[in-house]
């Protein structure tokens, strides 16, 4: 049952990925961003340095907290992927010694905003290398606002020339559901090279199981 709620979820994400990048009017910032983000409209939280405070403290709820409420919704597996990023990190907080990010801004249908930012630090044992999507305003649908996606990963070096990534799968990308990831990445790719509207809808349905059609999946969810 967990197998085909993280591959629902997969297809979910790629739907959401579709209809962001289906958006008309399209803005690429490449200013760097230092990862704040608003979480509950009223203060700027550090998503890296409260990640990183809560890896020191073993605090797995300060991390669910950053998340979307569309994000929980969409993943069935978040309190694991969480305790992956805990049960991987070792030694005590040094420095943080790469900061980077991308972000996409939209106008049409409300402003929104999507960041990619990227955080390599450094412990007593360990450079680790901490990517994640968010929403760091969505007018038009305020569920998205906050982390959408989030992945840790141990590094072996400062990772001074790293940027940030889209990671495609709702929750935190980790072992476990590596193969969900890949293949949302994949259905994306293939989907979103497809540049007719109408094309890329059948070219998406085509990719779909009997069960997952029979579910009620329309053009509108799609793009």
């Amino acid at each position: 049952m967990l197998k085909f709620k993280n591959l629902l979820c997969c297809t979910m994400s790629v739907i959401l990925m579709l209809s962001l990048m289906s958006c008309s009017v399209v803005e690429k910032l490449n200013s760097h961003y230092e990862g704040d983000l608003v979480i509950d409209q009223t203060e700027n939280v550090s998503v890296s340095e409260t990640v990183i405070k809560a890896l020191e403290n073993n605090d797995a709820d300060a991390i669910k907290n950053l998340f979307s409420v569309r994000a929980k919704d969409l993943c069935p597996d978040l309190d694991e992927g969480i305790g992956y990023m805990l049960s991987i990190y070792e030694g005590e907080f040094v420095e943080i010694t790469q900061n980077n990010s991308s972000s996409n801004k939209y106008s049409s249908g409300g402003e929104r905003c999507i960041v990619s930012p990227v955080c390599v630090f450094k412990t007593t044992e360990n450079y680790y290398k901490l990517t994640w999507n968010a929403w760091t305003i969505n007018e038009k649908d305020k569920e998205k606002e906050g982390v959408y996606s989030m992945k840790l990963q141990i590094w072996p070096d400062a990772g001074l020339d790293q940027g940030g990534e889209d990671l495609f799968v709702a929750g935190v990308v980790y072992p476990a559901n590596s193969e969900e990831s890949d293949m949302a990445f994949t259905l994306w790719k293939n989907i979103y090279q497809q540049k007719n509207h109408d094309d890329r809808i059948e070219r998406f349905r085509e990719l779909l199981s009997d069960n997952m059609l029979a579910s009620g999946v329309t053009d509108d969810e799609i793009v």
